[in-house]
């Protein structure tokens, strides 16, 4: 036979001039494959429509009408893709898929977003200070948690925010210690991370530890601080250099200093028994010390200056393991006016007498008969004590029967010598010596 001008004479689709067919081979003899015959992004698919004959060119092609080609960017997008909805829009889609050749908006090709709501979270996620899991199946960092509980991690919060437990803030620089954090110490720093070990507002001053110093020479004693005010305590408040102030020394040894204890007590010497001296060069001169009947205050209780009264004997009795005062006043008072004197003197009211030592005590002390703070309102009421104190005891010869029908009535020890030993009821208009107590 003469040969002819057919390039493959086993391929009827092939010939000179033969139309070109998306079958992945050249048709046209002496030709070019077409552009949209190659698989230009590698993703197993052509932009033309497959020939009815099917495909006979590269073997790495499955299908045809591929809507992005391109070889950048082209290669997710084909007619079999499954693309998942990114709701948050960090790259990874959640449990919401849709089929598509060209890619949705919002949505991804890569699935696995355990957190779609959060742009933060997905698999392999760098971890960031928001208080989340950022990695998909990880756990959250130590440095995430508050171990000490006092609103503040170890990390520092991400610009993003915080997102986890509610916290107040971040760069805890001790997360074992619940009184250091940043702003702990707000009088000297709303931003460092201080110490404040007693709540007054200032940073420890110590250096070398985790936290910055602060100005408290004294962390442990919330009364002491700079510029605080100066108070009976025994130390210096303000975080001065010097001596104690005067009137917190003991000059004379007595036990007692000039100034009134702070209500939060004494935290200087441990001789202190008390404040008040109203002598400070005299040790036999002060607070509750033996009273003698002149013009001297040896007790410090201001009878002789404020009530003009320079007759009064008082000592101190041990009764039972409890300490009691017993003050006698050999001047005639009513008992309305004798319990104002004893109250307004610091005493807790006309003496109350709780045993036999207790009433043999003021017996001894006093010189005549005088009033106790045992009294009732009127005939068939209960007698109590007017310092509030609870107790059955009675002396012998107290007879409330022999009261008889006395109302308002005070019970006065009576007798003549210094052991006045009987109990008996009269009418609390009458004025008569009296006795005060206190009891520590």
């Amino acid at each position: 036979f003469v040969g002819g001008t057919d390039c493959n004479d086993l391929d009827d689709t092939i010939y000179p001039t033969a139309p070109e067919i998306c079958d992945g081979l050249v048709n046209t003899c002496g030709g070019t494959l077409p552009i949209d015959e190659i698989d230009n992004d590698g993703d197993g698919f052509v932009e033309c429509t497959f020939a009815s004959d099917g495909w006979d060119g590269d073997p790495t092609v499955t299908g045809g009408e591929d809507c992005n080609d391109a070889v950048v960017g082209g290669a997710m997008e084909f007619p079999t893709q499954t693309w998942y909805e990114d709701a948050d829009t960090d790259g990874f889609g959640g449990d919401i898929a849709m089929s598509a050749c060209a890619q949705p908006t919002n949505f991804e090709a890569v699935t696995g977003d355990c957190d779609d709501a959060d742009p933060f979270t997905y698999p392999n996620a760098g971890e960031i200070c928001d208080g989340m899991v950022n990695t998909c199946g990880g756990s959250l960092p130590a440095d995430e948690i508050d171990d000490d509980g006092d609103g503040f991690v170890d990390c520092v919060i991400d610009a993003s925010g915080w997102n986890g437990v509610a916290i107040d803030g971040g760069a805890d620089c001790d997360d074992a210690s619940v009184l250091t954090y940043p702003g702990a110490a707000s009088a000297d720093s709303g931003t460092l991370c201080m110490k404040d070990g007693d709540l007054d507002g200032y940073g420890d001053s110590a250096l070398g530890f985790l936290f910055s110093a602060g100005t408290d020479c004294d962390d442990a004693e919330g009364t002491v601080y700079p510029s605080a005010p100066e108070l009976c305590d025994g130390q210096l408040n303000a975080c001065l250099t010097g001596g104690i102030p005067f009137e917190e020394l003991d000059i004379d040894a007595d036990g007692y200093v000039a100034c009134e204890i702070d209500d939060n007590g004494w935290d200087g010497a441990s001789s202190i028994d008390g404040g008040g001296d109203c002598n400070a060069n005299n040790a036999n001169i002060h607070p509750y010390a033996t009273e003698d009947a002149d013009a001297t205050d040896d007790n410090c209780d201001g009878i002789e200056v404020n009530k003009n009264i320079t007759s009064c004997v008082g000592s101190m009795g041990n009764f039972g393991g409890v300490d009691k005062y017993f003050l006698y006043c050999d001047v005639n008072r009513n008992p309305g006016g004798a319990s104002f004197v004893c109250r307004d003197s610091g005493y807790d009211d006309l003496a109350s007498i709780h045993s036999i030592a207790e009433n043999s005590f003021a017996a001894n002390l006093a010189s005549d008969s005088f009033f106790i703070g045992y009294n009732r309102n009127s005939n068939g009421q209960a007698w109590v004590w007017r310092d509030g104190t609870n107790s059955v005891y009675e002396f012998s010869t107290f007879d409330q029967s022999g009261s008889g029908t006395l109302t308002d009535t005070m019970v006065e020890f009576s007798g003549s010598s210094s052991n006045v030993s009987q109990w008996r009821g009269v009418t609390a208009g009458v004025a008569t010596k009296f006795m005060c107590s206190k009891t520590f």
